[in-house]
């Protein structure tokens, strides 16, 4: 998280500053029932649809989030609800399953989380708990269809990013189900070997187009909000 700063407040003025700024940060631990010390956390999301399933791939992804050295949970057909309330204490935030043009993933069939719908799971303004993400999330991807479009309802990826994440990435249009399991399950084979995640993302994709003989499916308009320089080996929270 970040504060104000002033260079023309010197000495005891910027000091109260510099203390005020502290208490702050620490009652916002308080509020969001931080804990003082934590193993690294990563949630990853798969449902089954009417129509398609996107298993395997939090498995998958949660494989090489332990190598990393993160408590990778995964979560399979589980109400939105749940992974809203859970990705205040993430690290790693990943969600593979259909998306809408008005700004939502859904985490599991008819259930979604959206960036801004109020009554709805969503990464909200007037949520205080959300400046947890400034605390904790480093990474937030969503592997749907839609989740770097500005929808009705917001922009997954960007909404995570204004909301404290250091990164998170998103598609602005459609992207097929076979491509986008196979990206994910790259993206995250890149990202244990050490690579930055736009360096993961263009892997990711390369590979993409080797498997499908030239065909992404989508997954090569791929748009990194935030820090694309951003390592998450070995295992890190946000930058606050």
């Amino acid at each position: 998280m970040s504060f104000p700063e002033s260079g023309a407040i010197e000495g005891e003025e910027n000091d109260e500053k510099n203390s005020d700024d502290s208490i702050f940060f620490y009652m916002l631990l308080g509020v969001t029932g931080i804990p003082e010390a934590f193993a690294y956390q990563a949630s990853d999301y798969q449902a089954h649809y009417s129509d398609v399933s996107t298993t395997p791939h939090a498995d998958t992804a949660a494989y090489y989030q332990r190598q990393m050295q993160y408590t990778a949970g995964v979560y399979t057909d589980v109400d939105a609800s749940d992974a809203d309330a859970r990705m205040g204490q993430d690290n790693l935030f990943y969600a593979s399953g259909h998306g809408s043009q008005s700004g939502g993933i859904a985490i599991k069939q008819g259930s979604w989380l959206w960036a801004n719908f109020p009554g709805q799971p969503t990464i909200s303004d007037n949520d205080l708990r959300y400046l947890a993400l400034a605390v904790y999330l480093a990474l937030a991807v969503y592997s749907s269809c839609y989740s770097s479009y500005d929808g009705q309802y917001g922009n997954l990826a960007q909404k995570s990013v204004d909301k404290g994440a250091d990164a998170a990435i998103g598609w602005p249009d459609t992207i097929y189900s076979g491509q986008s399991g196979t990206w994910d399950d790259d993206f995250w084979a890149e990202c244990s070997n050490g690579k930055t995640i736009s360096d993961a993302a263009s892997a990711a994709t390369w590979y993409v187009r080797i498997c499908f003989l030239n065909n992404c499916g989508g997954t090569d308009q791929y748009s990194i909000r935030g820090n694309t320089s951003l390592v998450i080996k070995p295992a890190k929270a946000g930058v606050p």
